[in-house]
């Protein structure tokens, strides 16, 4: 059977090798085939001789494409429109795979009789990241077992068959490709049309922080993204209940700030405790925003 692993890359040449390294030692069941398809953000294309320098074998094929406009979600359609694998796997370019990510993933749908599953995303850090830091929930992600409902869906760690996805027009909306979001809005257009994803605790990948995305500016604008695209979302899914929601997101952002704000002052001695409610505080702050209309452009 034939797989398809699409990796979206942009101005990581050190992460990608890594990356594709860790494709290249997957301990796959003997009748699974790969093909590695990395589609290329910079217009000067500097993925392209990281590609070339990994050789194609009977069990994994590597390829490239590139895609110049800066918009994610193009790019992520330039993999999906090219492959020709039953299912699609999505990894990002700073993250690596354990050695039975893409058997775990694989076992994982079948025995769940699942349309997708999305596996575990464990940080790893410069080792000067403060502890305090590391702990923090923005890179510890909810890990739960293997079976249940995935509540959190993303294109980091995840299979989906590929049927599912390219029924969809796109598939990924070019609307989120500079706010950032597009995984999550795609996915949950699809569980809305009745599909069955699932979680996959078996299946892990490492992602690299760089000290420069644990500093309190970065960590604010992230939060405020994640925010701002939960709501935009929620109300574009809404459909005939836009307005009821969009209302409802309102109330909730109005009441969850003026609380984080709160939590903030009554933990100010605590650097871990008001750092993570100074945090939420951006997310929610975020949310108010898209009632509004705002929406943040991330890779703009």
């Amino acid at each position: 059977m034939l797989i398809s692993v699409c990796i979206a890359t942009y101005k990581r040449p050190e992460l990608l090798k890594k990356l594709l390294q860790s494709l290249a030692e997957q301990e796959l069941n003997f009748d699974l085939e790969i093909e590695a398809i990395v589609v290329d953000n910079d217009r000067e294309l500097t993925a392209r001789e990281i590609v070339k320098n990994f050789n194609s074998t009977e069990k994994i094929k590597f390829i490239y494409f590139s895609q110049p406009e800066k918009n994610i979600s193009l790019t992520r359609n330039v993999a999906v429109n090219n492959a020709k694998g039953e299912y699609l796997l999505f990894i990002d370019d700073d993250e690596f795979a354990d050695k039975k990510w893409i058997s775990s993933l694989i076992n994982c749908v079948k025995k769940y009789k699942a349309d997708g599953a999305f596996g575990r995303v464990l940080s790893y850090f410069c080792e000067d990241t403060p502890e305090w830091k590391r702990k923090s929930f923005f890179f510890n992600r909810p890990a739960s077992p293997s079976g249940t409902t995935a509540a959190f869906t993303r294109t980091t760690n995840s299979i989906v068959k590929a049927s599912l996805v390219k029924s969809v027009e796109g598939p990924f909306d070019p609307e989120y490709g500079i706010t950032g979001g597009e995984d999550t809005q795609l996915f949950g257009a699809l569980k809305k049309q009745g599909a069955k994803f699932v979680n996959c605790y078996e299946a892990v990948t490492m992602e690299y922080i760089p000290p420069e995305r644990t500093k309190l500016l970065w960590l604010l604008r992230r939060a405020f993204r994640l925010g701002n695209n939960f709501t935009r979302r929620s109300v574009e899914l809404a459909k005939n209940k836009k307005y009821l929601v969009a209302s409802k997101h309102l109330v909730k952002g109005f009441f969850y700030e003026v609380s984080s704000i709160l939590l903030v002052v009554i933990n100010i001695f605590s650097k871990a405790r008001s750092f993570h409610w100074i945090l939420k505080a951006a997310a929610n702050l975020g949310k108010i925003a898209a009632v509004f209309g705002y929406q943040y452009k991330e890779y703009d």
